[in-house]
């Protein structure tokens, strides 16, 4: 029976959140290339297949090939990389780069940044679905699919394997036929770890640290930088940019009215910069000097201290000042 309609949308939901709930399918790698879904796993340990996937695709992003005389020996030690590298873009049997690797994966890392990027960094807010768009029709253009069957056992288990995948038996032996990527370069492994970050939500958790511009995986959506460190160096760097911005938006409010008596006062005699500036005169002084020495009073205005800005301000006509 074919079902069709309102029936056919509800059936198909209550299908996905069903299996979303109970039991999900992983990839088991066999070596450092992923194959077929073969076992099922709880949910749990399907986000810790996702994530260990997503903390692989950072790995690849962060580190900087080179092909310095110790390249292969550093991406031995590397726990993530290097079973990888070796196995696509080694010379074998030498410690060297094949012909073209080393700008091969420059080329990559500089592919998947940009398209991961305009996810997660749009320009804009609002472009953030074109970024989407591209990086599914990039995801479609890269990973095959592939149909693939396997023999379970000699047994005849029981008749659900998965929740979309039961077993086929055949002259009393059970047999399972399953759907996959077809993953044959580093390149599609990549995009199979962005795709199912993206399927799974997990993608939403890959960041790009305000200080130090790499990539990591964030514990909650607040975290902004990827160790306390850089969280420590930017929240510095944004302070000190707040106070200059602060700087120069009171400098903005004081100008129109401060700036003119500035001009008037740094044109008089000592004894009216003594009246207005009392005690203190002496530190107006060497503004008044090179206002004298025909410097622009705009450009000697910007680097007066805050203090003598605001007593201009607030204090009006050098005619008419006071004593401190």
């Amino acid at each position: 029976m074919i079902v069709t309609g309102e029936k056919a949308v509800k059936s198909s939901t209550d299908y996905v959140n069903n299996f979303r709930s109970n039991v999900v399918l992983i990839t088991k790698g066999e070596g450092p290339m992923p194959h077929r879904m073969t076992e099922s796993f709880p949910r749990d340990r399907w986000r810790e297949k996702i994530l260990n996937d997503l903390k692989f695709l950072v790995a690849f992003l962060n580190y900087r090939f080179h092909d310095g005389p110790t390249a292969w020996q550093e991406l031995g030690r590397h726990p993530i990389l290097g079973g990888w590298m070796e196995s696509y873009f080694r010379e074998k049997p030498f410690l060297l780069w094949r012909e073209g690797g080393l700008e091969e994966v420059h080329n990559l890392q500089t592919e998947i940044a940009c398209n991961v990027d305009n996810v997660i960094n749009p320009i804009e807010p609002k472009h953030v679905d074109v970024g989407i768009a591209l990086l599914v029709s990039k995801l479609n253009h890269t990973l095959k699919s592939s149909w693939s069957a396997a023999l379970l056992s000699e047994r005849t288990p029981k008749r659900k394997i998965t929740p979309y995948e039961d077993a086929l038996i055949l002259g009393g032996v059970a047999w399972t036929v399953s759907y996959s990527p077809a993953i044959y370069s580093f390149e599609q492994h990549l995009y199979w770890c962005i795709g199912m970050g993206l399927q799974s939500g997990e993608f939403t958790r890959l960041k790009r640290c305000k200080h130090c511009n790499q990539f990591f995986l964030a514990e909650h959506d607040g975290r902004e930088c990827c160790s306390s460190r850089c969280s420590n160096s930017y929240s510095k760097r944004d302070e000190t940019l707040r106070k200059r911005v602060s700087r120069v938006s009171i400098d903005k409010k004081l100008a129109p009215k401060g700036l003119p008596h500035f001009r008037k006062l740094a044109g008089g005699n000592l004894k009216q910069i003594r009246v207005f500036f009392g005690e203190r005169f002496e530190t107006f002084i060497p503004f008044a000097q090179r206002v004298k020495q025909r410097e622009a009073p705009e450009q000697v205005w910007q680097e007066l201290p805050p203090w003598m800005k605001k007593r201009f301000t607030a204090v009006g006509d050098p005619g008419v000042g006071r004593r401190s």
